[in-house]
């Protein structure tokens, strides 16, 4: 609803400028009003410079990050594997177990995803928030995991 709302709005304020009478030559503001706007465009350049400058810097920390993650990336695969095999055993071999710990698994990485950028801009909602869902998927999938363990017999 907002995007049509805020396409309705656009296309009245296209159609105030197009439609407008024009301003005569000989008006008196004339100048002032050209002036005012030459300002007001290059406030808008050197704003629209610094908030690119600064998506640059954040950006950058975030592109090193995420690069020194890519290369640990097997050993921290090869221990979350070992792990899991460690706690569930014979239960790894069922495919709704292996379905849900893939979805946790994917979920998990969405949340640190989120929680990795909001903690690069510091934007502490979002990150409060990130860190919430993760206690609330990391509940999820607890009692899911348990049920799984509960309908195999309790093998392990």
């Amino acid at each position: 609803m907002r995007i049509r709302a805020m396409s309705w709005l656009a296309a009245l304020s296209i159609a105030a400028f197009a439609f407008a009478a024009p301003v005569s030559a000989q008006s008196p503001g004339r100048d002032q009003d050209k002036s005012a706007k030459d300002h007001a465009n290059q406030a808008g350049k050197d704003l629209k410079h610094g908030a690119k400058e600064a998506g640059k810097a954040i950006s950058k920390a975030f592109h090193d990050a995420r690069d020194k993650l890519r290369q640990t990336r097997d050993d921290r695969r090869r221990d979350q594997r070992k792990d899991l095999r460690d706690k569930w055993g014979v239960l790894l071999a069922r495919p709704e177990v292996k379905d849900e710990l893939r979805l946790h698994a994917r979920r998990m990485a969405q949340l640190d995803y989120i929680e990795k950028l909001s903690d690069d801009v510091d934007e502490d909602k979002i990150q409060d928030r990130a860190k919430r869902a993760r206690d609330l998927e990391n509940d999820r999938h607890d009692r899911r995991m348990a049920a799984l363990k509960t309908a195999a017999g309790g093998a392990r």
